[in-house]
């Protein structure tokens, strides 16, 4: 069973890495994933399955009360679940946990696996009660019994959010359901205008796509941009051009590519026709200079090329 888990993970890696290589090569720079969302459900009820290896972001905010079972003193704060199927009369799952918060003095996370989703219930194999700090990994194991379900849940110390990787080391569970189709991305939106100037910060925007749970924002090569999954930061150089988003499905290594939105950069001088009123000038001036360009001026129209709006750069 051990050997059938290695290749799994060796098909699931090799579909990630040509991903991100094919990516590198569309968007011609480095590319870096971060999970999208969460997987875990706020309710043992109505946990999803899952299958190893395993990344995701605990949930945030106070959802569940009273005592973690199998802790004598250990209370449910941002209970988040997890669902698994073995197919083997023993199972052993390894958990770290990175970037935590911190909540008051508190940091890291509590674990546990359950046959059910009883209150009451007896714990499979030991409770990880006391908090979990990043980097320290947690062993949850014990017998169960193959074809049957067996609940995941992680708590942060008083509210503790961190990104949870799960392994399995001994054992073997059955794969979650089929996905769904990985939806194409729209192209990016923004409330800020077009055409922009270089140096100006705009905000893109796109819908959540279906089945991705990874998005990579594009931009040109003198632009810099940042995101946090389906929005966006960019700040443009002196080129302008367009800006994409591709979605990734990490679990069966899709991947599609939205339309392009352009964004030019403006040249924002402008040319007026100025109307200059000469008054009576005395001393034998022939004109007035104000524009600084050593030229006298006499009464008359002239063309003046002069800034038009300025970017609030930063």
């Amino acid at each position: 069973m051990q050997n059938m888990y290695n290749s799994k993970l060796s098909l699931k890696s090799l579909f990630r890495t040509i991903t991100l290589f094919t990516l590198c090569l569309f968007f011609n720079q480095s590319v870096t994933l971060a999970q999208c969302g969460n997987v875990g459900s706020p309710t043992c009820a109505d946990s999803d399955v899952i299958s190893f290896p395993f990344t995701d972001n605990m949930i945030e905010g106070i959802n569940n009360g009273g005592n973690i079972p199998g802790c004598p003193q250990g209370a449910f704060h941002n209970t988040t679940w997890y669902r698994i199927t073995p197919t083997t009369p023993t199972i052993s799952i390894t958990i770290t946990a990175a970037n935590c918060s911190v909540v008051g003095n508190n940091q890291g996370f509590q674990a546990g696996m359950y046959p059910t989703c009883d209150a009451n219930q007896t714990p499979i194999g030991d409770v990880q009660c006391d908090c979990a700090q990043e980097g320290q990994p947690v062993v949850i194991a014990g017998d169960v019994v193959p074809g049957t379900d067996y609940f995941i849940f992680i708590d942060g110390c008083a509210g503790s959010v961190c990104e949870i990787t799960m392994n399995i080391t001994e054992g073997d569970v059955e794969d979650p359901p089929a996905p769904p189709m990985l939806g194409t991305p729209d192209m990016p939106t923004t409330t800020d205008p077009i055409p922009t100037c270089d140096g100006a910060t705009m905000t893109f925007t796109i819908p959540e796509v279906e089945g991705a749970d990874q998005y990579i924002w594009n931009v040109p090569g003198d632009a810099t941009v940042t995101w946090d999954c389906n929005e966006a930061t960019v700040t443009w150089g002196p080129s302008g051009g367009n800006v994409n988003v591709a979605v990734i499905n990490t679990t069966t290594g899709a991947f599609n590519i939205g339309p392009p939105l352009t964004v030019p950069i403006q040249d924002l001088s402008q040319t007026w026709d100025a109307e200059y009123c000469t008054p009576t000038l005395g001393g034998g001036q022939a004109g007035a200079q104000f524009f600084g360009d050593g030229t006298f001026y006499t009464a008359g129209v002239y063309q003046v090329s002069v800034p038009g709006p300025i970017c609030d750069t930063p």
